[in-house]
């Protein structure tokens, strides 16, 4: 069974060089789709320019990631730029957006104009949302929790807890799982897997990042024992290493994964 990488940032300065040599080392161990997501309103112009490519095998979506909530100025012409980005056919998904408080970030104040503001497009266009959520589950929820009637969800590279988990499948949402369960840290998030449906699970590399150890080996030439940049090549370890945590085999797995997947961004009609 072939494999859609939800998540594989290929416009990323740690990679956007060696794309196209990664992308067919990526299709040599069966990933047959890529989705770019769009992280500003120039990134996400980007990814809809890749996805003209050939929108088989490169997935694009559009939004302000909340990393870029502030120097994104959310202002009337930037909501009309990121609008008309929405409106494109090829533009499969809402996001990459949604909340993260960790260190570093932008305040609370200038994330949470821009998540809403991201939902409502979802809401009006009846497409998908590409979420992101750290250390501000309960502001997440309560902005989804303001529309009338949300999309398709998909929380996109988890690492929270059982809480957060249990209420992201009672919303409905599928669950994207890296190879972050393949760490240390993930342990907590491995324990977990066996919650989630098959009927809810899509697997990412979220390259460059979420890289594990051997995510390199035996794929791409150059540096195969570092972690970074995590490369879409590792994409099958990271099903073995979900089928493993979830108890079943890594057919189940793929198939399921796979059919999630091209449903979820629209990829249902095409070979």
């Amino acid at each position: 069974t072939l494999l859609v990488d939800v998540d594989a940032n290929l416009l990323h300065d740690a990679i956007a060089a060696e794309m196209d040599d990664l992308v067919l080392a990526a299709q040599g161990v069966g990933v047959e789709a890529f989705v770019v997501p769009g992280s500003t309103l120039a990134d996400s112009a980007a990814t809809l320019e890749l996805s003209r490519r050939d929108p088989n095998v490169f997935v694009a979506t559009a939004g302000v990631h909340p990393y870029h909530a502030e120097s994104e100025v959310l202002n009337a012409e930037a909501q009309a730029a990121l609008s008309a980005m929405l409106d494109d056919p090829l533009c499969k998904c809402v996001g990459e957006c949604g909340l993260d408080y960790s260190d570093g970030f932008p305040p609370r104040e200038a994330q949470l104009p821009w998540f809403r503001f991201q939902v409502r497009e979802a809401c009006r266009l009846g497409k998908p949302l590409f979420l992101h959520e750290r250390l501000a589950f309960d502001d997440f929820v309560g902005v989804l929790a303001e529309a009338p009637e949300l999309p398709p969800l998909l929380v996109h590279c988890f690492t929270s807890g059982r809480r957060e988990l249990e209420a992201y499948l009672e919303l409905g949402a599928y669950i994207g799982i890296t190879g972050f369960i393949m760490k240390k840290s993930g342990a907590e998030v491995k324990d977990l897997l066996p919650m989630v449906p098959l009927e809810r699970i899509m697997i990412e590399t979220d390259a460059p990042y979420m890289g594990f150890k051997g995510c390199r080996k035996g794929v791409v030439a150059s540096n195969p024992k570092r972690e970074f940049p995590n490369v879409p090549a590792a994409l099958p370890k990271v099903a073995d290493a979900v089928a493993d945590a979830m108890g079943v085999g890594v057919e189940d797995l793929r198939f399921h994964a796979r059919s999630n997947s091209r449903r979820f961004f629209g990829l249902e009609g095409q070979v």
